[in-house]
């Protein structure tokens, strides 16, 4: 399957600041770009990304290419489901 010019938006509940996003998450989206797909990340972040320099932080973490991501961000809150993380 070829995955040139495909478009994908991408939710994570998990911050790409946080272990599972630096780990898991951006390599994916490193690859997926590599291969010539766009996207659309969009992370639900901790406090740490609010403060200080997360918000520097969180805009470098992808220097692919401005053309093949666009990354979005909001703060993290755990009544989307309800319950405690």
């Amino acid at each position: 399957m070829a995955l040139e010019g495909r478009q994908v938006l991408y939710i994570s509940y998990n911050g790409m600041l946080e272990a599972l996003g630096q780990s898991q998450v951006i390599p994916y989206l490193r690859e997926l770009s590599r291969r010539g797909v766009r996207f659309t990340l969009l992370s639900f972040e901790r406090e740490a990304a609010f403060k200080d320099a997360g918000p520097n932080s969180c805009s470098e973490l992808f220097p692919l290419g401005s053309r093949k991501c666009q990354y979005f961000f909001l703060k993290f809150s755990d009544w989307i489901h309800g319950g405690s993380v």
